[in-house]
């Protein structure tokens, strides 16, 4: 609280053209109290701060210079917040007596734990960082009310796990997310905690197996997505760019000349950059493109493969199959990639080359 009685007295003093002598003629006072009181060593007493709001035409509050706060809750958590964001040692008491006031309030609760682990961090304070681990577990059961629906109950223990691993005890951190880690979403951070200690290093290629395998569809999504978004811009040269990219990740878990499961994703994506070449005017280079995708496709349905275990990079023992919604075969998944994309000449296009190649395809046979 900031209290500016004596530099509030000196100020209204002076507007008034008042020396101290006469102010203190006024409350009948010596000077030496006024000099005290606008130098800060003493504080008049009540009656007399009373008289002087009056003899001002101020408010005892005005006098005092004293701004209350808005205390509200969600006032409170942003005042927090921005403690944690300055790293300001004045949030300690702040959260405290938030605590305090509102102990069922996540926003709170969550704002305090968040402001005593960066603290704590910042000053090697081992205390703050206990008291933020504590507060972090009494979020779980007022998760209820939570209105951030970036915060679940994975992302409580994930900043717990993280703290405990910030602090040197690891095992404790791969404890809170092997007990929450749910679809495998702790799998690459537990695989590396693993790696890096050598009396767990056998349990390492398993975890980050299926870390790797835990990354491709979200890939996946993500770059057919990107590859739409490029081209409504008009960018396709861009969509060419990361459908590329996407191959050249898929080939990397090639073993050998054997298919995988990739082998199905990477005859889409040659599908689309044959349709980015066909509108730009490239027929010859999409006919190449096409024919590739065919062929892609064609190579596994003749021997489909979804084990991951069969991938380069992949250590694991028991089965563990990949899936897509793309098609029941690589052939059908270019078919569906073609009727998504909808544009009637480049259909003709595919059916006139597909027409070709698999005439040629029973010449071979």
């Amino acid at each position: 609280m900031d209290i500016k009685l004596g530099e509030n007295i000196r100020t209204l003093r002076k507007e008034r053209s008042l020396t101290q002598e006469q102010f203190s003629e006024v409350l009948g006072v010596s000077v030496g109290a006024v000099y005290k009181w606008e130098s800060g060593i003493s504080i008049p007493e009540l009656p007399l701060i009373i008289e002087m709001a009056d003899f001002f035409d101020t408010s005892v509050d005005s006098l005092l210079g004293y701004e209350m706060k808005d205390n509200q809750i969600s006032t409170t958590a942003k005042r927090i917040h921005v403690y944690h964001d300055t790293l300001d040692p004045e949030g300690i008491e702040e959260a405290e007596k938030a605590l305090k006031k509102f102990p069922n309030s996540f926003e709170i609760v969550y704002e305090s734990a968040h402001y005593f682990m960066a603290y704590s961090a910042f000053t090697s304070n081992a205390d703050l960082l206990k008291r933020g681990q504590e507060l972090l577990l009494q979020c779980i059961p007022l998760l209820s009310r939570n209105q951030d629906p970036q915060i679940s109950e994975a992302t409580l223990y994930d900043e717990l796990a993280e703290s405990y691993i910030s602090q040197g005890d690891w095992k404790k951190g791969v404890k809170y997310m092997k007990q929450h880690n749910a679809k495998g979403m702790y799998n690459s951070k537990i695989g590396l905690l693993y790696a890096m200690n050598e009396d767990q290093n056998k349990d390492a290629p398993g975890y980050l197996s299926y870390g790797l395998i835990g990354v491709m569809n979200p890939l996946i999504n993500a770059i057919f997505g990107l590859c739409m978004v490029y081209s409504k811009n008009g960018d396709f040269q861009k969509s060419i760019d990361i459908l590329n990219m996407g191959i050249d990740f898929n080939n990397s878990f090639r073993n050998g000349d054997k298919p995988n499961y990739m082998d199905r994703i990477t005859a889409c994506y040659l599908t689309d950059i044959a349709y980015f070449e066909f509108i730009q005017g490239e027929k010859e280079k999409a006919e190449k493109t096409l024919k590739k995708a065919f062929q892609t496709a064609e190579k596994f349905d003749a021997d489909p493969d979804y084990d991951t275990r069969n991938m380069k990079f992949i250590m694991i023992n028991e089965v563990c199959k990949a899936y897509d919604s793309l098609g029941d075969t690589a052939m059908d998944a270019v078919d569906n990639i073609i009727a998504m994309i909808a544009a009637p000449e480049f259909t003709s296009f595919q059916e006139s080359l597909r027409a070709k190649w698999q005439k040629k395809q029973k010449q071979k046979k």
